[in-house]
Parts: C-alpha cells; structure tokens; sequence
C-alpha cells in the first residue's frame, strides 16, 4: 500500500523506544526537522547496514 509506514522490531526495549522512534519517523515523513541528535539519526538510520558496507569497501550482496 502506497504511502504506508510501519515502525516495528523495537524489541525488549519497544516501550522506550517507541514514542521517541514514533517522533522521528513522522517528522521524516512530514519533512519536519528531525527530534534526534545527528548521532543517533545516523545509529538508528535504516540503511545503516548498507552505508556502513559501501564506507569499508565491502561486498554489497547479502551472501557475505
């Protein structure tokens, strides 16, 4: 469904975590400016993987 976000995989700490992630994600949905400090946008990002793996020079398939 187009336009449809879902904040999941939260874990144990989901209570915490979930107001403060809810904040963020509808900021970056509406183009507000984030509630997060750069350094935890960047710990929470959702390509952190992937970004991480291109700064090392590493495969990008998911068989390494």
């Amino acid at each position: 469904m187009a336009g449809l976000s879902i904040l999941t995989g939260l874990g144990s700490k989901g209570y915490q975590y979930g107001p403060m992630m809810a904040d963020y994600l509808a900021a970056s949905l509406c183009g507000e400016p984030l509630p997060l400090p750069n350094d935890l946008v960047a710990a929470v990002h959702p390509m952190r993987g992937l970004i991480r793996a291109i700064i090392r020079g590493q495969s990008l398939s998911s068989n390494s």
